[in-house]
């Protein structure tokens, strides 16, 4: 598992990949996301995904500052899937984040990890 990088969010679901350039979603090239994106396709590439309980109410995702974006611009543009609202030195959850990474950085931001589906 520890080639796995992040490339979609849906929260609860953080959903990772073994190849950033190959995967793909339905609808992933329309914005904004989260009113046109499905969960990542597993035909070409290994996908697992991780439930979360989010106690930070100080994270936002692309959405919630009313940006429109497609899961392919963010996943393109490196743009946080999740950020920290007040701390402009956190870099965040980008896409292509290590699974690993994005564990340490969840539980960092006091954030419960459920699940684990492979």
């Amino acid at each position: 598992m520890n080639n796995k990088m992040l490339c979609y969010v849906d929260l609860p679901w953080l959903y990772f990949t073994d190849n950033m350039e190959k995967q793909w979603g339905d609808d992933w090239n329309d914005a904004p996301y989260e009113h046109n994106a499905g969960t990542p396709y597993e035909y070409e590439t290994n996908v697992i995904k991780i439930a979360v309980y989010i106690n930070n109410l100080w994270l936002d995702s692309p959405c919630d500052k009313g940006r429109c974006m497609s899961v392919e611009e963010i996943n393109k543009a490196g743009y946080p899937w999740l950020k920290h609202f007040h701390d402009g030195s956190d870099p965040g959850l980008k896409p292509g984040t290590p699974l690993d990474e994005a564990i340490t950085w969840l539980k960092e931001h006091n954030c419960e990890i459920y699940t684990l589906k492979e």
